[in-house]
């Protein structure tokens, strides 16, 4: 059952605030997974960050990150955002059920870092609880992974990534 008194968003903000400072000094890089749909109260925390929102390819995924991505400018102006493309399937590409990577960017206001295509590695992995040591999906975590410590990695061509072409 749910508990009897709901979270104290303040005291969560708090432990937040000191546990990424804390973690901060330590890492170059603090990862936050944030599920869609919880209150900006945490979000003032990360000024002194870039934000890096993970979005889907479908239209209700865009809409959504457009909308974090807009309300955390609108909170943090200064605050650096950019976005992945995550499970791009080659399929949705093909048949033209999504939008082309530039109306996406412009969609969600954020910059591209990096593209995903779906690959069935990811999931074996995950339940396996092993990292993937080969495959698409792969490639295109090393390839964010430079483009986030500030190597000049060019977007892969989308139809060739997917072997469309």
């Amino acid at each position: 059952s749910a508990p009897d008194h709901p979270l104290d968003q303040d005291c969560l903000t708090n432990v937040c605030s000191k546990a990424l400072n804390k973690l901060s000094e330590k890492y170059d890089f603090v990862i936050i997974d944030r599920p869609s749909g919880l209150d900006f109260s945490f979000e003032t925390e990360l000024q002194k960050f870039e934000s890096i929102i993970v979005t889907a390819p479908d239209p209700m995924s865009q809409r959504s990150a457009s909308v974090y991505c807009e309300n955390l400018k609108n909170l943090i102006p200064e605050c650096r955002i950019s976005f992945v493309l995550n499970k791009i399937d080659p399929v949705m590409i093909k048949n033209k059920q999504v939008a082309n990577l530039d109306d996406m960017s412009d969609s969600i206001g954020a910059m591209i870092l990096g593209l995903i295509p779906e690959d069935d590695r990811i999931f074996k992995c995950l339940t396996n609880g092993t990292l993937p040591n080969e495959g698409m999906a792969k490639s295109a975590f090393d390839r964010i992974a430079k483009r986030i410590i500030g190597e000049n990695i060019p977007l892969p061509n989308l139809k060739k990534l997917l072997k469309l072409s």
